[in-house]
């Protein structure tokens, strides 16, 4: 996550898988990437667990 934070800064926009490899932490990222103005992206692997967070389309 710290990897994706120090990014955060260059990026426009964040695409996001919800499930990363250590877990539930796209939200987590979400979260802190929209302090930096960031418009996020989900692309899951498994649609149900998008359609589940809070925001989501």
């Amino acid at each position: 996550m710290s990897e994706a934070l120090k990014l955060a800064s260059e990026a426009d926009v964040a695409i996001i898988d919800v499930r990363l490899g250590d877990g539930l932490t796209g939200p987590s990222i979400a979260r802190s990437s929209f302090a930096f103005g960031l418009g996020v992206v989900y692309l899951p692997a498994n649609a149900n667990l998008s359609r589940s967070l809070t925001g989501s389309l």
